[in-house]
């Protein structure tokens, strides 16, 4: 873990969940979440970063593309929880709901298995003669 994302779970104290209300277990790690992205000259800073799972960054990844507007209100809200300076409050857990809610509006899966769409392949059953 890098020493900045230590700094941030210093500060925000997340108890095992993160800033998109994802749940950090051994399989679902602690990552740093760049909000303006390194591309864009975006630093790796307090300031900047956010505290995601790496379910929660997949999925953020999947809203950047598919649903850009969801993907704005998560940085808006990352924005938001790095001006307060302070661990989330219920206020901001609300928050999270909210927008979440706003999400399946346009029928984005929690946890996407795959970044391509939503769409998967149903199983077919072989019958044996």
């Amino acid at each position: 873990m890098n020493t900045v994302l230590c700094q941030l779970i210093r500060i925000y104290e997340p108890r095992n969940i993160d800033w998109m209300g994802y749940k950090i277990t051994k399989s679902n790690p602690y990552t740093y979440h760049h909000i303006v992205e390194r591309r864009y000259g975006g630093k790796l800073t307090i300031e900047n970063g956010a505290i995601l799972s790496r379910k929660a960054h997949d999925h953020l990844n999947y809203l950047e593309v598919y649903v850009p507007e969801a993907y704005d209100d998560w940085q808006r809200f990352f924005r938001y929880i790095n001006a307060k300076g302070t661990p989330l409050t219920k206020e901001d857990y609300e928050i999270i709901k909210l927008i979440t809610y706003y999400e399946t509006k346009y029928k984005v899966r929690r946890t996407p298995r795959k970044l391509e769409g939503y769409k998967q392949k149903k199983k077919v059953k072989k019958r044996w003669k």
